[in-house]
């Protein structure tokens, strides 16, 4: 190799020029992706294909929403294609779940082939967005990735209640569960033609609950009619509940499909413990010395109602024998707050655990808990 003008020309060394050809052939084969480096710093084959040559690949696919039947269900095939530069081995394909079918045609694809894999899912009892996912893994050549196949859809129920549970109060809130709480379910009723609609026959309340249903209302979306009925769930303020514990109520709604057959559909409603009563301090707490053997020690609890309402303390109750409350004066007089006096002995052991029992209201039917905790510090 010649370096300089055309005046002054100078010969290269040998060892340069063929280093030179060494590095520009290395820096070549890497660009192009065709092989690596061996141990003697000359460009190889690659022990695997190249990173070009991935032959698995994630597919997803998605297709319109689909009407669920008694025997609904989708299908659909993948194609799976060998861009790699040897045969490659399928494994048998493992779906997400076993409600999904899933097989191949063949499982050798030499260069270029192809193979089909069917994809068959159940979408009975199913609801809202599907996922459905099966994978096909290489098992030769190996540290091949996967081909990772998923199916997506929308199903919808020819009848669909949503929300499925309604609750009604909550325990947050300073309101009695027998005020009368409202809450709001979606009875959808749907068809691919208006003619066959699923029909609503009857609406079947338990004791307490009151349900009332707007008019229908009909829209279309990707070909499925749906008729939509609003819900409005309440619990009758005339009933008298526990308030102290949360009850499940459940509610029927029966339809007719097209076919004649009638489908009951039932809908949960939680109700939440909302105690109109609160207690002042909440809990007592109550520490004695070690060395105490006798006495007690006196605590105040102030009862009101959340609403500000007069009511009646009826009975008082405590689960410890170390534990007396006084039956306050006032008990039998309607008042807007009630204090009750109690007296607590030194626990026999280091820790006593116990609750007062107060029973409140026109009836007496509510029961407020108080927690009480006695203990003995050294």
């Amino acid at each position: 190799m010649l370096f300089g003008s055309p005046n002054t020309l100078v010969q290269a060394p040998a060892n340069f020029c063929m280093r030179s050809l060494v590095i520009s052939v290395v820096l070549v084969s890497q660009f192009l992706g065709c092989g690596h480096l061996n141990d003697s710093g000359v460009a190889g084959h690659a022990d695997r294909p190249r990173p070009t040559e991935r032959c698995g690949k994630r597919q997803v696919v998605a297709i319109p929403p689909v009407l669920v039947t008694d025997h609904a269900g989708i299908q659909h095939t993948f194609r799976l294609r060998n861009d790699c530069s040897e045969t490659i081995v399928l494994e048998e394909p493992v779906a997400s779940c076993g409600c999904t079918k899933a097989a191949l045609d063949t499982h050798v694809l030499e260069p270029g082939a192809c193979a089909s894999l069917s994809l068959d899912a159940d979408l009975y009892g199913r609801s809202g967005r599907q996922r459905f996912t099966v994978i096909v893994s290489i098992s030769s050549p190996p540290q091949l990735d996967p081909w990772l196949c998923e199916l997506r859809t929308t199903a919808l129920p020819q009848v669909e209640l949503s929300p499925p549970l309604v609750v009604l109060g909550d325990a947050s809130e300073n309101r009695e569960r027998t005020s009368g709480l409202i809450g709001t379910a979606e009875l959808h009723l749907r068809s691919r033609n208006p003619a066959d609609m699923p029909t609503l026959v009857s609406i079947q309340a338990p004791r307490g609950v009151d349900v009332s249903e707007s008019e229908g209302q009909l829209v279309e979306a990707d070909g499925v009619f749906t008729n939509t009925y609003m819900l409005k769930i309440s619990l009758n303020p005339t009933t008298e509940l526990d308030n102290s514990t949360d009850e499940t109520k459940g509610v029927v709604v029966n339809t007719r499909l097209p076919n004649g057959t009638e489908r009951s559909n039932h809908l949960s409603v939680l109700c939440k413990a909302t105690m109109p009563f609160r207690a002042t301090p909440r809990r007592v707490f109550q520490s004695f010395s070690d060395r105490e053997t006798g006495g007690s020690a006196s605590t105040s609890i102030t009862i009101r109602r959340i609403d500000g309402k007069p009511f009646r303390i009826h009975n008082i109750e405590s689960s410890l024998t170390s534990v007396v409350p006084e039956s306050p004066t006032t008990s039998r007089s309607i008042r807007e707050e009630h204090v009750i006096v109690i007296n607590a002995a030194p626990p026999h052991d280091n820790l006593a655990v116990g609750e007062l029992r107060v029973e409140v209201g026109d009836s007496g039917a509510r029961v407020l808990r108080i927690p009480v905790v006695l203990v003995r510090k050294p």
